[in-house]
């Protein structure tokens, strides 16, 4: 798996011209374009972090983790390339779960030796590490167990779904919805670039359309520093141009 998903990586076209300086509010593409150009700026620093515990391919899924959060993030500073950008994402994500897998665990020297000491006298031979602490030995022996690949195949009787379709939210949003809620967000997004910008301040404050979530009249007069009937007359006005056939 892990050798098909590097041989797809070297056959992909090399990265944009734009140098990933673009922003990605410009279209939901843009964010993908910026992660598809940049899946082996993550195979390239993980290599770099193995032999700390994590195999390659854990090290390359929690980078492109990171990376699909730096895509989601950056917006287009032209003095920060996206490159670099998602190279300190990417950086962190490997570390972070580097750390996370591979924390030792530690007891005082003195005080383990001094239980160990005291249960041997009264079990009259040399106590295990579960009698000294329990508490320590359970979370060692949870370490040792292998981390859950999503791409394994569940192989419970004649159930063939992987582990990550098994695992998913049924409650989650179907991608074909998820498609049709985005491009429908552009073109009202397109659509309020027409609008004066007091009309569309209204507009995207009211309905949300700034992903900060719904504003009441009274809330969008503070935000906008009018007062209610203004906002009510501009929201109005705009819905009535958007509603209007041009």
């Amino acid at each position: 798996m892990l050798a098909f998903y590097l041989r797809e990586l070297r056959q992909r076209r090399p990265l944009s011209a734009d140098g990933g300086t673009r922003s990605v509010a410009e279209d939901e593409g843009a964010t993908r374009q910026l992660i598809h150009d940049h899946l082996r700026l993550v195979v390239k620093i993980a290599k770099r972090h193995q032999g700390r515990g994590l195999s390659l391919a854990d090290l390359i899924q929690e980078g492109n983790l990171g990376l699909i959060e730096a895509a989601r993030t950056y917006r287009g500073d032209p003095t920060i390339p996206f490159a670099r950008f998602a190279a300190a994402r990417i950086q962190w994500a490997i570390r972070n779960a580097i750390r996370s897998t591979g924390e030792a665990v530690r007891i005082p020297r003195v005080s383990f030796t001094r239980v160990r000491e005291q249960l041997a006298r009264q079990l009259g031979r040399a106590p295990t590490e579960a009698e000294v602490d329990p508490e320590v030995a359970r979370r060692r022996a949870a370490r040792r167990i292998p981390p859950l690949r999503l791409d394994e195949l569940c192989g419970e009787g004649e159930d063939d779904r992987s582990q990550g379709e098994k695992l998913g939210d049924s409650q989650a949003a179907l991608p074909l919805t998820t498609c049709l809620r985005l491009q429908a967000l552009t073109h009202v997004r397109s659509a309020l670039a027409s609008l004066p910008a007091r009309e569309a301040a209204v507009i995207r404050l009211r309905f949300g359309f700034d992903d900060q979530g719904e504003c009441s009249l009274a809330e969008t007069g503070t935000i906008l520093g009018m007062p209610e009937p203004a906002v009510r007359r501009l929201q109005a006005r705009g819905l009535r141009k958007l509603l209007t056939p041009a």
